[in-house]
């Protein structure tokens, strides 16, 4: 295991902090969400610079899309009940 190997499980694991914290502390589900997508997107790319295999782009991809469909989906959500 290299170190962008370690550095990414890390801030994988930091992503699901940040989702509890914002979920049971903060009681904003939404903003623990967003971040934690952010942090997982950082993970990918940290796993990406370590091997740039077509696994890795090909997860890293997924998570990049997943990340711009949730966090479309809760603002349009987010937009709705503001109305």
């Amino acid at each position: 295991m290299s170190y962008a190997d370690v550095a990414s499980i890390a801030v994988m694991l930091l992503g699901l902090v940040v989702l509890a914290a914002g979920a049971l502390v903060l009681r904003a589900p939404r903003v623990g969400i967003a971040i934690m997508l952010e942090l997982w997107t950082g993970a990918g790319l940290l796993r990406l610079s370590a091997a740039a295999t077509w696994s890795a782009i090909a997860i890293s991809a997924l998570v990049v899309v997943m990340r711009r469909v949730v966090v479309s989906q809760l603002a349009s959500v987010s937009r709705g009940a503001a109305r």
